[in-house]
């Protein structure tokens, strides 16, 4: 899977994890890439709120890790119910 992502951090890779922004400037700073010219695509409110902390936009699927919780009550951007979703809510040609 390495050949799909410019980079990978693991949980243990920084001194802070997510909720915290470290790990999204982190992977911005070393991609070159500024956060709010980015979007995480998450599962989970750990993942809205270190968007949120990052000024980045966040998509978060209808699925995944969010202790049972329906992710929507957590207000990200958007809801996809599949990842090929996502190309319908990114805009590529900015």
């Amino acid at each position: 899977l390495s050949g799909f992502f410019g980079r990978v951090i693991a949980g243990d890779e920084l001194p802070e994890k997510k909720p915290h922004p470290l790990p999204i400037h982190s992977i911005c700073e070393s991609l070159g890439v500024a956060e709010r010219d980015a979007v995480l695509v998450g599962d989970s409110i750990n993942d809205i709120q270190a968007a949120r902390a990052a000024g980045m936009p966040v998509i978060c699927v209808s699925y995944g890790y969010n202790h049972g919780r329906d992710i929507r009550l957590a207000a990200p951007d958007a809801v996809i119910d599949a990842l090929a979703e996502l190309e319908q809510l990114i805009d590529t040609d900015r």
